[in-house]
């Protein structure tokens, strides 16, 4: 049987023991049954351990676990693999320690069963070994002591997943860089920089978003490249992961963005690309929250629509939070559009900030903003706790009755 369906069958398996196991924190079992698995390990024959190996998963999980590290320790390559599903099932603690021998095994089935036990119960103890297996011939092994190498605590997981950003495979490389994002070590900015422009889109998309979740300014400009890339998914997560970062840099490049297309218009594939990357930036500002970018986000409600009970820059508004609030009753207080009117009325609605109902008040009165709306979000400012959030009742009252 080849290495490759070999590692079919193990993840076959291991995939049925997780969707057979009842919830191994409350099942009930016959009082007979851990005995009668205990006794199935203790067995000569092999196949009679395998069977009881099998049978762990059945068990709620305090009666697993002392199996489970029995079963592990045995001689039989079918008995260990079983015993490490249910491992991972379980998230068995100081498994990771009984399974980093399993790493030199020439099995490359214990070494792929050992990376999945490793990533649920991490151990300081195997990233060396796991380091080494970075470099194994096996591909789905590699990939998953990548994973595993993303749960470690130790300094060196970092430098040793920086040796292997340019592997062959471009799922290795990826998982790699997704690592390397998780272990937040500022060391990996520039090397993952240097991965913007792999071959691979899922790598360029990975690597964006790593970048993005370690949040060194330092990997603004290789971002701002990576908002031109041929692939839809790339850009998005470029500029999801620009507003991770703040200043100008980050700011200029998803301004035009943000402001390019309104909603509502005639679908195509060129358009649905454009009000991705317009949401995507729009939530990126949010994230941003500087003033500069709060003036991005008032600007963008023209390109919203006013009939949707939630919309991008409006969300995006929200997400700022009560440093938001100042310029939106100055733009009531304007000759708005439609869409922007209703935009901030739903917005300081959703903001919860009382002080703003006698704007939305005067907005509705003077017609700038529909009484549904303006209802709608004075009816939020109300249902909070806070100081003069009913101020504005006997003015709605006197709207609705005229």
């Amino acid at each position: 049987m080849g290495t490759r369906r070999l590692l079919r069958t193990f993840a076959a398996a291991a995939a049925l023991f997780l969707a057979a196991a009842p919830d191994t924190a409350s099942a009930f079992v016959w009082p007979n049954v851990p005995e009668r698995i205990e006794k199935g390990l203790k067995s000569s024959d092999p196949s009679e351990r395998r069977l009881a190996a099998q049978e762990i998963s059945r068990l709620p999980v305090a009666l697993a676990k002392p199996l489970a590290k029995k079963a592990m320790l045995d001689e039989d390559a079918e008995v260990r693999i079983a015993a490490a599903a249910v491992a991972v099932k379980i998230k068995l603690e100081g498994a990771g320690d009984l399974v980093t021998p399993w790493l030199t095994e020439p099995d490359a089935r214990i070494r792929l069963a050992a990376c999945e036990v490793i990533r649920v119960a991490p151990t300081d103890k195997s990233v060396a070994a796991l380091g080494r297996v970075l470099g194994d011939p096996t591909k789905e092994v590699r990939l998953a002591a990548a994973r595993a190498m993303g749960r470690a605590t130790s300094l060196e997981a970092t430098s040793l997943l920086l040796g292997h950003l340019d592997d062959s495979a471009p799922e290795v490389r990826a998982e790699v860089a997704s690592s390397l994002g998780r272990l937040a070590d500022p060391r990996a900015v520039l090397p993952l920089v240097g991965k913007v422009q792999d071959s691979d889109a899922t790598v360029r998309r990975t690597v964006a978003r790593a970048l993005g979740e370690l949040g060194d300014p330092k990997a603004t400009s290789a971002l701002v490249l990576a908002l031109n890339d041929s692939v839809l998914d790339v850009r998005v997560e470029a500029a999801l992961s620009l507003g991770r970062f703040g200043g100008n840099e980050a700011i200029l490049a998803l301004a035009p963005l943000a402001q390019a297309a309104a909603e509502g218009t005639k679908t195509t594939p060129s358009s649905e690309s454009v009000h991705a990357m317009r949401q995507a930036s729009l939530r990126a500002l949010g994230r941003i929250g500087t003033p500069r970018a709060i003036d991005l986000l008032v600007t963008a409600l023209d390109g919203d629509r006013p009939d949707a009970l939630r919309t991008p820059a409006r969300d995006a508004l929200v997400a700022v939070g009560p440093a938001a609030v100042s310029p939106l009753p100055v733009l009531l207080g304007g000759s708005p559009s439609a869409a922007a009117a209703t935009g901030a009325a739903h917005a300081l609605g959703a903001i919860g900030d009382p002080s703003a109902s006698s704007s939305i008040v005067r907005a509705m009165q003077r017609g700038v903003v529909p009484v549904s709306a303006g209802l709608s979000a004075l009816g939020k400012l109300g249902a909070t706790d806070k100081p003069g959030s009913s101020d504005a009742l006997p003015a709605v009252l006197e709207l609705i009755s005229g």
